[in-house]
């Protein structure tokens, strides 16, 4: 009897001792990455772009290769009212560099041979035959020793010149696209970020280079935040920077692609540079 009494007073203690024990505090888990993610760009799509930078620097603070975060980012930087090219341009630039993957090659001082077909178009009397196809820019054509001729048109392989055809071998320098396999959307939505700084910027060759080639890589392109880039702003955008360069015929090429079919037959009668501007604008705000 005495031992039953001594093992209920135990019990008792145990049991006043687990009672008075305090409950743990209960804390909500860590947020994911792809919930964080959706915040950030939550709040991108609401404008509230200094609160979404907060959450895409967040997430790129604790990965540097965070390739959506890193677009966010660049995004946000260059939607923002005191935007920063330059910095959104080293984010978009980053995603690149992490993918290791290019659209475009630059060629350099290669050498040419002119070259005279019967037939040449928009009124050229010379060409030149590059060695890589699908040409989307040239930077420069330089007869020996320094005389620099400029193109007035170029095709898949061919550049067009007019005057007189030089005697001497001809160096180039262009840009031909190159297809690539991008793993997703995120690559696509970096390259035309870059192509429409540069166009912001002015620099009409990286420009056109970044957006032609983006256009004949990806018809279904569109970014699906602001500012809503579809395939149409890119064609327009990229026709655009043709145009100014007096490649007139080229911006119409360009153009085409949108399915427009009343283009003027000579892109270079200057009558025709109103209809040019006219659809280039339609296209840019589409």
């Amino acid at each position: 009897m005495k031992k039953i009494k001594y093992l209920f007073v135990f019990f008792s203690i145990i049991y006043f001792l687990m009672s008075c024990k305090k409950e743990e505090p209960e804390f909500e888990a860590e947020p994911s990455r792809d919930l964080i993610l959706q915040r950030a760009w939550d709040y991108y799509d609401r404008g509230e772009f200094d609160v979404a930078e907060f959450w895409f620097d967040s997430l790129i603070t604790l990965n540097l290769r965070d390739r959506e975060a890193l677009l966010g980012k660049g995004y946000t930087l260059i939607s923002k009212k005191d935007y920063d090219l330059s910095s959104a341009l080293s984010y978009f630039s980053l995603i690149l560099a992490i993918d290791g993957i290019s659209l475009v090659e630059r060629r350099f001082k290669e050498v040419a041979t002119v070259i005279r077909p019967q037939s040449l178009p928009y009124g050229a009397t010379w060409a030149i035959k590059t060695k890589k196809r699908n040409i989307v820019w040239i930077a420069n054509v330089i007869e020996a020793p320094a005389d620099v001729h400029s193109p007035i048109y170029f095709d898949d392989t061919l550049v067009y010149f007019k005057g007189t055809p030089p005697d001497t071998v001809t160096y180039i320098d262009y840009t031909y696209y190159k297809p690539q396999s991008p793993t997703d959307d995120i690559f696509f939505w970096a390259w035309a970020g870059i192509g429409l700084i540069y166009l912001a910027q002015d620099k009409r060759s990286l420009s056109a280079e970044y957006l032609y080639s983006l256009a004949k890589r990806s018809r279904a392109f569109y970014f699906p935040h602001y500012p809503f880039i579809k395939f149409t702003n890119i064609l327009g955008a990229a026709a655009y920077v043709y145009f100014k360069e007096g490649l007139y015929a080229n911006a119409v090429d360009v153009l085409k692609l949108s399915g427009w079919i009343d283009y003027p037959d000579d892109p270079f009668d200057p009558s025709s540079h109103l209809k040019i501007l006219l659809k280039i604008e339609e296209l840019m705000n589409d």
